[in-house]
């Protein structure tokens, strides 16, 4: 396959002279693999200013989306191990609305509480913990699980509506396995308590 050296089209191999512009290619222009990238950036924009203005909107609007989806999923993979601490706030709050339509009111808590959390700080769990949680999991359940990546993370949560408001401190471990991040484990922590001091009760002692 050989390409114009003039105007970055693609020729027959066997051609001598560019069928577009006309220029003759000689042995330099026989033996050249490909146009040099500034021409055939020059020839694509010069391919696009020619097309009608419909044409030239659609390309530019296709080239933002993708650019989009790029950062998109760019942001997606650095926050990906927020999700499964979103999903369980959403599940205890559908949990506490399905509660309501089953249970007999006598039964209800007077308080009509609504939950609001924001995560405060994020740390990276070392390699050396992580090891330790991958092998007691394993061991308690059996199984033979691979943990590429873990990190916990600081949730403030908020929840107003009953006769007193409550406001506290969560602390979410989460293990990456495969593609997807999961919730190791989860609980309070008071306002003394370091992240660092969580971690301490999951490493194991040789």
């Amino acid at each position: 396959m050989k390409f114009c050296g003039n105007c970055g089209s693609q020729m027959d191999d066997n051609a001598s002279v560019c069928p577009k512009c006309g220029t003759s290619q000689g042995a330099a222009g026989q033996s050249a693999a490909a146009p040099s990238a500034a021409k055939s950036a020059n020839n694509l924009v010069n391919n696009v200013k020619g097309m009608p203005k419909a044409a030239q909107i659609g390309i530019c609007a296709g080239v933002a989306v993708v650019v989009v989806l790029l950062i998109a999923l760019i942001v997606s993979a650095f926050t990906a191990y927020k999700k499964p601490i979103k999903t369980f706030f959403k599940a205890g709050i559908a949990y506490d609305k399905a509660q309501k339509k089953y249970t007999l009111p006598a039964e209800m808590e007077k308080e009509n509480y609504k939950t609001k959390y924001k995560f405060k700080k994020t740390e990276k769990i070392s390699k050396s913990i992580l090891k330790d949680m991958q092998k007691a999991f394993n061991k308690e359940f059996n199984s033979d699980y691979k943990f590429s990546a873990g990190k916990i993370v600081k949730v403030h949560v908020e929840q107003s509506g009953g006769e007193k408001d409550k406001d506290y401190d969560m602390y979410f471990i989460v293990v990456k396995k495969g593609l997807k991040w999961y919730i190791y484990d989860h609980g309070m922590m008071s306002d003394d308590t370091s992240l660092s001091d969580v971690l301490k009760d999951y490493t194991i002692s040789d």
